[in-house]
């Protein structure tokens, strides 16, 4: 395909040639799954033998890449392990939509109207933006929720992008009973240009994942000044550093202390959130300045055919 359509460049997602071509192969990696080690792969959603061939052929490719284009030091770093892997890796991180690029607009009334029900505005609310994937960790958040509606019936919430028949397959009549009493509000997935506002009505952040490659989620809690409570692993730690608590991924009790540490605690609030805000810096500002650097990539890629 890339001879007939005379291309100056094979630029790949994941998985790209497995063999090696006349023209230049860039290989970006965004799955996490194809680098970290095996004992993560029990959170694929897909079998074993499913991941080991999507890591075999994924190695293929790498094998026969010029360069790689990764989005942390981190995963440039488990990649650089892998035998055979090229020299050239190139760390090209992802920005948070600003308002030039995603026009902001208010909650639809819907979701207004299920923030004032229940619980109402006046409890303190965390928020956690994710899809409905098994490493994403929703589990351990209605474990805990479970936990704190008995100890604090009125005064904590969750908002979470997944909806009611997700969280109900998740968490059975618990889950039913966090709906109904106001506790856990599932609001499904949120389109890109409400997510400023979505933030604006939370007061701090949860983000169980027990695995990604860089985070939008991360980036968009310090981008818009949110408090965190994250999983204690190595990309999270890698990603946000003294901005978060951290907080082992499958105990509830951890998550349980890390969120009363936030509520009970503006002056930590504020020094997260600063924390958060100076790690920004080290992201491109815009999507602009992150192409710049993908479109220098490609620049030196084809300046090698």
């Amino acid at each position: 395909m890339a001879r007939q359509l005379k291309a100056d460049i094979i630029w790949s997602l994941n998985l790209g040639s497995y063999v090696k071509t006349a023209i230049p192969h860039i290989l970006s990696v965004h799955n996490s799954y194809q680098v970290y080690p095996w004992k993560a792969v029990r959170f694929h959603p897909d079998s074993y033998f499913a991941v080991f061939f999507l890591r075999f052929f994924f190695r293929r490719s790498l094998r026969v890449s010029d360069n790689v284009l990764v989005q942390t030091p981190l995963m440039g770093e488990l990649v650089k392990r892998i035998p055979g892997a090229p020299s050239k890796i190139t760390v090209a991180a992802k920005a948070v939509e600003g308002l030039n690029e995603v026009k902001s607009e208010s909650l639809p009334s819907e979701i207004d109207l299920i923030l004032e029900s229940g619980l109402g505005k006046a409890a303190f609310t965390f928020l956690y933006v994710s899809t409905f994937f098994p490493h994403k960790n929703h589990a351990v958040l209605v474990k805990a929720f479970e936990v704190l509606a008995h100890h604090n019936p009125r005064n904590v919430r969750l908002l979470l992008t997944i909806n009611e028949s997700e969280l109900v397959r998740l968490g059975g009549d618990n889950a039913r009973a966090l709906i109904k009493s106001g506790h856990i509000l599932p609001l499904g997935w949120m389109d890109k240009r409400y997510l400023k506002s979505l933030y604006e009505v939370s007061d701090a952040c949860l983000m169980p994942s027990i695995l990604e490659s860089l985070s939008s989620a991360h980036l968009e809690a310090m981008h818009w000044g949110k408090p965190l409570v994250v999983s204690d692993v190595p990309y999270a730690r890698d990603l946000c550093g003294d901005a978060a608590i951290y907080a082992e991924w499958d105990n509830p009790y951890e998550w349980i202390s890390g969120m009363k540490k936030l509520m009970n605690d503006f002056n930590l609030r504020q020094k997260l959130i600063d924390s958060g805000h100076k790690r920004m810096k080290m992201f491109p500002a815009t999507w602009a300045d992150a192409a710049k650097k993908i479109h220098k990539v490609l620049e030196e890629a084809a300046a090698l055919k």
